[in-house]
């Protein structure tokens, strides 16, 4: 009982302090952000952060697991509002570019000098897999209306999930601020069915 009690007070506390460093760490970044100045602004000593985190690495693998979740999390709020697949993935896309946008220079930096961040991130990163299961689950979904080149929506969901990242790699190279989050996730969508549907024409938006 009191491991249970004490593991629920941990998470508790690395909850809060994930949330409240959020704005320190987008306005520094991973790579300026100091574990002395974090720890001031979240009014907690040092010890108590290597206590909680262990190293500057573990906390920032932590607060891009809590990130996912809260995008997760948000994904199904927004999605609960249609029935349509496409309408759903959609929002997928316009959300993550969102984000992106958000967090640009936390995401930039990893982009840059750690592309394979997220790949580090390995079994832990399960809200990440949840995210794919949405997709390919809508992917499935999709496909009573249109006919894709293969019925493994799972590879489907992954390929998107790269597709997307792909896209904002690019979008870094350019002003973030300058791109049209609902143009853009439009367009991607777009070109991507249109790489995996047996035809074509009839799935361009409006």
């Amino acid at each position: 009982m009191k491991n249970k009690i004490k593991e629920k007070t941990t998470a508790l506390k690395k909850k809060i302090i994930l949330e409240e460093a959020q704005s320190y760490i987008d306005e520094k970044g991973y790579q300026n952000f100091k574990i002395n100045e974090l720890s001031k602004f979240c009014s907690i000593s040092v010890g108590t952060f290597y206590q909680l985190f262990v190293s500057k690495e573990n906390f920032f693998h932590e607060y891009a697991l809590f990130q996912m979740d809260k995008f997760y999390n948000k994904l199904l709020e927004v999605s609960s509002l249609t029935n349509s697949p496409k309408e759903k993935i959609l929002i997928y896309t316009k959300l993550k570019l969102q984000a992106f946008r958000e967090k640009s220079k936390v995401v930039k930096e990893h982009i840059t000098y750690d592309p394979l961040f997220i790949l580090k991130l390995g079994n832990q990163n399960q809200a990440e897999n949840i995210i794919e299961n949405f997709l390919a689950k809508e992917f499935k979904n999709l496909s009573k209306e249109i006919s894709f080149k293969t019925n493994n929506y799972t590879y489907l969901s992954y390929l998107y999930s790269a597709y997307t990242l792909g896209f904002i790699k690019y979008y870094f190279q350019k002003n973030p601020n300058k791109e049209n989050i609902e143009c853009s996730s439009n367009e991607i969508l777009d070109n991507f069915l249109n790489g995996h549907c047996e035809t074509t024409a009839q799935y361009k938006h409006p």
